[in-house]
């Protein structure tokens, strides 16, 4: 499981590699925001873990 918490690093510095600080910043924002919404939006079901 800590591992797969730990993948966006990997995602991360690849992008570092090859964009701006800046810009891989900002998405990143923007994706969790993105992410936060799903969440949000989405029932809770015990049945389920990912």
């Amino acid at each position: 499981m800590e591992r797969e918490a730990r993948h966006y690093v990997l995602f991360i510095d690849l992008e570092l590699t090859y964009i701006e600080e800046e810009k891989v910043n900002k998405r990143w924002a923007e994706w969790l925001a993105y992410e936060a919404e799903v969440m949000a939006s989405q029932e809770v079901k015990g049945d389920r873990i990912h």
